[in-house]
This record gives structure tokens, sequence and C-alpha cells, in this order.
């Protein structure tokens, strides 16, 4: 979690909502946000702002589900979800809206 790493005196639920979109990112696109980096590798990239590659997610889901993937595992924590809670209203939300897309004749 990056703001563990970074020795952060306030950590909050905002690092579980890192470590759910990195578990997220893993279920979707099929391998870890970061590949077969090491622990200090995946720090010092979050650290620096490196996101991982969102068109790996984009080749399975919807933009939108996506990019609530991505913002759970943002760098500053200020961008994440509040709590895991939020985080779980916005996938239902987002894949609410593709199974009714999907059931939907046009």
């Amino acid at each position: 979690r990056p703001a563990q790493s970074a020795g952060v005196a306030d950590v909050d639920g905002r690092g579980e909502v890192y470590s759910l979109g990195c578990v997220l990112y893993g279920m979707v696109a099929g391998q870890r946000p970061r590949g077969r980096a090491t622990a200090s590798e995946v720090v010092e990239g979050a650290r620096a702002g490196v996101l991982p590659d969102a068109s790996r997610l984009t080749r399975r889901v919807s933009n939108e589900a996506a990019a609530v993937v991505m913002r759970a595992m943002m760098p500053e924590r200020e961008n994440r979800f509040r709590t895991a809670g939020e985080l779980a209203d916005a996938c239902a939300s987002v894949w609410a809206d593709a199974n009714r897309q999907r059931r939907c004749p046009d």
C-alpha cells in the first residue's frame, strides 16, 4: 500500500481500497497490475505515480468498469474511493449497467 510504504502517519481505509483495486485488476486482466515486479518495484512505481496499463482492462470490460478499477489504484489516496463501500457501490453500478445492456435488445 503506497501510503504505508511512504510512512504516512494517518493511514486510513484507502490503503485497503488500493489493495482491492489490485485484486480487481488481476481478476479482470488475468495478471497482476505490475506483472512480476518485486515488492520494492511496486512501491516505487506507486510513489512515482505510475499506473498499470488500463487497456488490459478495457479489452474485457467497459471503459466505465475499467475507470472504477483504475480509480481504486490511484497512487494519491485522495483520488481513490474513500471506503471499500464506495468502491463496492461503484462496481455494482457499472456491472449492473453492463448486465442491463446485455439483456436489452437494441
